[in-house]
């Protein structure tokens, strides 16, 4: 009996990592001064009794309002600004909790308004 040659099975293909693509350098220090500000955010609702969170993050969603409002957004715009840097708050919270650290990273600079309206007008614009 003649022995058949057994076709030999590709390995499976290699996955690619997902990366996310890479933003233009302006955009990506708009994006890290806002991931500061929301950090800072959590800190301070972290920093009192737990039962002030929920006013703090009301208190500081009202800032991302305000903000989106000062380049004259749109009442949609103005509201899904401040939802989706509110739910990027609320991770960080959650980051900070696990980390035991209620502090911001040591580096982590604060805007002034000023820096900050450029930024915003951007985004906004998007």
């Amino acid at each position: 009996m003649a022995r058949r040659a057994r076709k030999k099975t590709p390995p499976p293909p290699q996955e690619t990592p997902v990366t996310e693509p890479a933003l233009p350098d302006p955009l990506r220090r708009d994006a890290d001064y806002l991931t500061a500000i929301a950090r800072r955010h959590a800190a301070i609702a972290l920093a009192g009794p737990v039962e002030t969170q929920a006013a703090r993050l009301e208190a500081c969603r009202l800032v991302w309002v305000n903000y989106a409002a000062a380049f004259n957004a749109s009442v949609a715009t103005q509201q899904r600004f401040a939802d989706d840097l509110q739910a990027i708050t609320r991770t960080l919270m959650a980051e900070q909790i696990d980390s035991g650290s209620t502090l911001p990273e040591a580096g982590a600079s604060i805007l002034t308004i000023e820096e900050l309206r450029p930024l915003l007008r951007q985004i906004i614009g998007q």
